[in-house]
């Protein structure tokens, strides 16, 4: 894989993808990732997971509270649900990734940078959470710091002689919070942009 082509996925994150999902659903958009849902959509909740994440009762209520604001079209106060939640249960990394993807959509990319660090540091074998959160920083204009996330995830989540980059980590945590969070339409994207970078 060439650092181009890296480069190049690294500037899809889910964050864009929501945009896209919210605003053009059946779109041109929808298209561009048909074969990777179908995938998804065939995975039984919670397959690679012995056990489902566990989260107290607030932060499931607040999570699909903000998952009916985003399916409404309410951006913003979708994004106050998803911290909220996130807060609700602060050593959590796919409320701190779900509230991140939020934050991003409606350009409060500090914060969405601050959620995505959180996850990173709880979950060092999340290639997701580690380029959300060098994307997050790119689009803030720390280049320094986003290149060397950048470089420090292809070195930990490099797969030798073959393509793509290790996200098992990422894919096993999200399917392990999908029994939880069955209608996340963000999980559903983070884990399309996981097997996207599985196979890229």
């Amino acid at each position: 894989m060439t650092s181009a082509s890296l480069r190049r996925l690294t500037l899809a994150p889910a964050s864009a993808s929501l945009v896209c999902l919210v605003v053009a659903s059946g779109g041109p958009a929808a298209g561009a990732r048909q074969d990777v849902a179908k995938r998804v959509a065939s995975v039984p909740a919670g397959a690679a997971s012995a056990s489902a994440l566990r989260l107290p009762a607030a932060a499931v209520g607040l999570h699909r509270a903000a998952d009916r604001a985003l399916r409404r079209g309410d951006l913003d106060e979708a994004a106050r649900q998803y911290v909220r939640a996130a807060l609700a249960a602060p050593d959590e990394p796919m409320l701190r990734m779900t509230a991140g993807v939020a934050l991003a959509t409606v350009r409060q990319v500090p914060g969405a940078a601050s959620q995505f660090r959180r996850a990173a540091a709880l979950a060092d074998d999340d290639l997701i959470a580690a380029l959300q959160y060098q994307g997050a920083l790119a689009e803030m204009g720390e280049a320094a710091e986003a290149q060397s996330v950048y470089l420090d995830a292809v070195r930990r989540f490099s797969r030798p002689g073959k393509p793509g980059l290790d996200a098992s980590g990422s894919i096993a945590r999200i399917r392990a919070a999908r029994p939880a969070l069955p209608d996340s339409p963000i999980l559903y994207l983070l884990l399309a942009d996981a097997y996207q970078m599985q196979e890229q």
